[in-house]
């Protein structure tokens, strides 16, 4: 995981050193957060719980379609029963962790050569996006009444920081030769049923999972547009 973490910050570096010789973007990453997992029902995540989430972004295209960003993102994730008759055994369970994500994503622009640069507005593009990264968390778990299952809970020894495979799809449009806007859903799976601190004592079966809704300000640094 420490390679990983090492391997974004190396690259953010050379992103930066090429800000003039290629398309490079910095942008401003504004949205909400959801969480899924042992204490969420709804197949959506804690809308209802839902925090604000926020970040920079990098965004360097290899050409007018295809594109690397990293990501520096923090928001709070919040997950619970909320009432003893969405509980199985009438006990509320509830956690809170911060949150930062550290990622890099391949992202591809499918109507790219329409919206680069070149232009100066228009060009509306869906795009996809899939990456890998770490979630630094800080799980702070409420147990209901004792239990073996709680004990487990309490006393498991899990990793704070969690490898994460993000995966969406979003629009971006041009508003002048040096800015875009661009809105996105994207969701990461865990692959842990710790990211809240809970598993023994609700679904040890059920891995946790997060994701965002964001609007994204992105500014080109660049001299050179993409060609």
């Amino acid at each position: 995981m420490r390679t990983l973490i090492v391997l974004i910050c190396v690259l953010t570096m050379n992103l930066s050193l090429h800000a003039q010789k290629n398309n490079l973007e910095i942008g401003l990453f504004v949205g909400a957060s959801v969480m899924g997992g042992d204490l969420v029902r709804s197949n959506l995540g804690s809308v209802s719980d839902a925090n604000l989430a926020y970040g920079l972004i990098l965004h360097k295209y290899v050409n007018a379609n295809l594109a690397v960003r990293l990501n520096a993102l923090n928001t709070r994730l919040v997950s619970s029963d909320l009432k003893p008759s969405q509980s199985e055994d009438g006990q509320i369970f509830s956690s809170e962790t911060s949150l930062t994500e550290l990622s890099v994503l391949v992202e591809y622009d499918i109507l790219g050569h329409r919206r680069n640069f070149q232009a100066t507005a228009g060009g509306l593009s869906p795009y996809i996006f899939l990456g890998a990264g770490a979630a630094l968390t800080d799980p702070k778990p409420t147990f209901g009444e004792d239990s073996e299952e709680v004990t487990l809970d309490k006393e498991a020894n899990y990793s704070k920081t969690r490898f994460i495979l993000p995966f969406g799809a979003g629009l971006r449009y041009n508003v002048s030769d040096k800015m875009a806007l661009g809105f996105e859903l994207g969701v990461r799976p865990a692959f842990s049923d710790y990211l809240d601190g809970i598993s023994q004592s609700r679904n040890p079966d059920k891995n946790d999972w997060y994701g965002f809704g964001s609007f994204q300000f992105w500014y080109n640094l660049s001299k050179n547009a993409v060609k």
